[in-house]
């Protein structure tokens, strides 16, 4: 984990004179979020389909005109009304985009990348909590609205591997996540 995060200071350190000179991505995004979840031992998972909002903030850093570095943070609440299961997931993600134009219409663009989701849940008021490491990777679009402002859909797989900790064990899962959202360029 230590050796993820230096990695990920130095490229954004040695990419530092490049970011001061490009454009900005921030926006906010809800959608619909599907869930197929494995099982440990015994326990089966049930499959969770929700619709959040928002799934995710982020913020774009353009290395250069199709290239950008994306991380991305989002809290999720889940609730099971029959045993009184409450879980909480928040999952940081940090993608490589590549966009195809960058013009000002319309804007194709795919990304890939990886994250970890930290996951705090229990029964009846007891709460343990868990991390799971995940790869991604998907497609979207930006449509222009005004100058600077897009509307942006997007779709994306999310793998989530197994953590078997004995006390709060997490199955690993196959996500589907599509987004809409807003996002402003800085320049």
């Amino acid at each position: 984990m230590r050796k993820a995060l230096l990695a990920v200071v130095l490229v954004l350190f040695a990419a530092s004179p490049a970011l001061a000179q490009n454009p900005i991505e921030l926006g906010a995004d809800l959608g619909f979020w599907y869930s197929s979840t494995g099982k440990i031992g015994e326990t089966e998972f049930v499959d969770v389909t929700t619709i959040a909002l928002p799934v995710a903030f982020r913020a774009g850093f353009f290395l250069n005109d199709n290239i950008s570095i994306e991380p991305s943070a989002g809290v999720y609440w889940y609730k099971e009304s029959d045993d009184g299961t409450e879980i909480s997931f928040m999952t940081f993600l940090a993608d490589v985009l590549y966009h195809f134009n960058t013009s000002g219409d319309t804007q194709f663009f795919v990304h890939g990348g990886g994250g970890i989701n930290v996951v705090k849940g229990g029964e009846g008021g007891e709460s343990e909590s868990n991390l799971q490491f995940g790869f991604d990777g998907g497609a979207g679009v930006k449509f222009p609205i005004v100058e600077r402002l897009f509307f942006r859909l997007g779709g994306r797989v999310l793998y989530l591997l197994e953590n078997d900790k004995d006390e709060f064990p997490r199955a690993s899962s196959f996500n589907i996540i599509g987004t809409l959202g807003l996002s402003m360029m800085t320049m």
